[in-house]
């Protein structure tokens, strides 16, 4: 999502190729797209398909869909799944991942489960899986050597804290989930999400310089130094702005909204809420807003 004052970001909106279907991506590569379009998926899902002629991986296998699981079948064909891998427990990502073991037997092998923090200021984001259980976790430090692919993990925390991308290393490209989108920001909600630690995976994935960024949600992005270049900017602008509010007295999260979100449907208000929440966090981490009262969505902020 985007507010005003806002520089542009290059998003890449191609509805024509974008939903549900089956789409060639590349060489050895099909991009799968789940019927579950909405404000927050786009047109869907995308699940990855990397596959040689006898075997393949499944990258985000989507949401709780026996159709989709389907649809991912007809892909793999008699091919055989080395693995079924997952960026992070949102429930149009990972839930797929036990209908898919259910039925080949391939493994799970991924990000970490979801944390259940229910003491929580904030409530853990509903959109969590929750059930999601991995056969193996993997880390920065781990390589995924399969016979006809090599994957790096990335920790990529923000969107989510056990967001991971996976590294192409023979194409230097990288699924990356939700961490970048290339058709609109990423939500970053509170506690789990973190916006300090997003800015610092954005960075790290620029200073990795891929060639290709394979996103779960929207088209490939084939210039990802602009592209992540203009979410950085972007998220700095935004946090100008936050701070320009709070300066001129306007320290209630949605007053803020309804200031620098001009422009967006407003069904979208209160995840917009959540992501001005995750910027005045990460501007207290650098002491520079603050509250009389307990750190919530609800409270009001001033600066320090």
């Amino acid at each position: 999502m985007h507010g005003a004052l806002i520089m542009s970001i290059p998003f890449i909106k191609d509805d024509e190729t974008s939903g549900p279907g089956i789409y060639a991506a590349g060489a050895g590569l099909v991009r799968v797209v789940a019927n579950n379009a909405g404000p927050f998926t786009y047109t869907g899902t995308g699940t990855y398909v990397l596959h040689s002629g006898t075997a393949c991986l499944v990258i985000d296998p989507g949401p709780h869909s026996d159709t989709h699981i389907q649809t991912i079948l007809s892909v793999v064909g008699k091919r055989s799944i080395d693995a079924i891998l997952v960026t992070h427990t949102h429930r149009d990502h990972s839930p797929g991942a036990a209908l898919l073991r259910q039925l080949t037997g391939a493994p799970v092998i991924g990000c970490a489960p979801a944390r259940q923090n229910h003491g929580a200021a904030v409530q853990l984001d509903e959109a969590q899986d929750y059930d999601y259980t991995p056969d193996r976790v993997v880390a920065a430090e781990d390589t995924l050597a399969f016979d006809f692919v090599t994957l790096k993990p990335v920790a990529t925390p923000g969107h989510l804290a056990n967001h991971l991308s996976f590294h192409w290393l023979e194409e230097d490209a990288l699924f990356c989930g939700d961490h970048v989108m290339g058709w609109a920001t990423s939500v970053v909600i509170p506690p789990d999400g973190n916006m300090g630690d997003y800015m610092c995976s954005l960075h790290e994935t620029l200073d990795m310089n891929v060639k290709q960024l394979w996103p779960t949600h929207g088209q490939p992005i084939a210039q990802p130094a602009p592209f992540i270049s203009a979410l950085i900017e972007h998220r700095e602008q935004r946090e100008v702005g936050i701070l320009r509010e709070i300066d001129a007295g306007t320290g209630a999260i949605m007053d803020i909204v309804a200031q620098l979100y001009q422009d967006i449907d407003p069904v979208l208000h209160p995840a917009a809420a959540q992501s001005v929440f995750a910027h005045i966090i990460h501007l207290m981490d650098q002491g520079r807003v603050e509250t009389p009262e307990r750190v919530d969505i609800g409270a009001f902020y001033k600066p320090t």
